[in-house]
């Protein structure tokens, strides 16, 4: 019997930890307002959000060349912290399955999770480590 490897899914992941001075409900708040219109949001529970964002179809047929529009899958956990809330994300690629990953795909998910982190700290959150 003979077979092939397939990359791992996902292929590409990152964690960022954040901070914010609102608290966990506010927090919630200002997530589903900044990724609201352009994304599918489910909170699956009081302290943990996964947004679903870009095109699977649309990277099959034109790949990494999409830039902002790959597919990506984010989730978002919040607790209180210190007056304030401190929010893990893992953000991960969600493009599905692969034979192999290229340089290009990499640099175009490394460039959409850095928009992503801008725009989180654009909207008063801050890393943390």
């Amino acid at each position: 019997m003979t077979s092939f490897c397939t990359v791992a899914y996902p292929m590409y992941q990152e964690t960022v930890a954040l901070a914010s001075t609102a608290d966990p409900r506010a927090c919630l708040s200002l997530l589903i307002g900044l990724f609201g219109s352009t994304a599918r949001i489910e909170q699956l529970d009081e302290t943990t959000l996964e947004v679903t964002s870009g095109s699977r179809v649309a990277y099959r047929l034109f790949g990494a060349f999409l830039g902002a529009n790959v597919p990506v899958k984010l989730r978002f956990h919040l607790r209180p912290e210190d007056g304030g809330t401190r929010v893990e994300l893992a953000m991960r690629s969600d493009a599905g399955w692969y034979l192999s990953g290229t340089t290009l795909a990499e640099q175009a998910y490394q460039r959409r999770f850095a928009e992503i982190v801008t725009r989180l700290q654009q909207r008063h959150f801050t890393i943390v480590s």
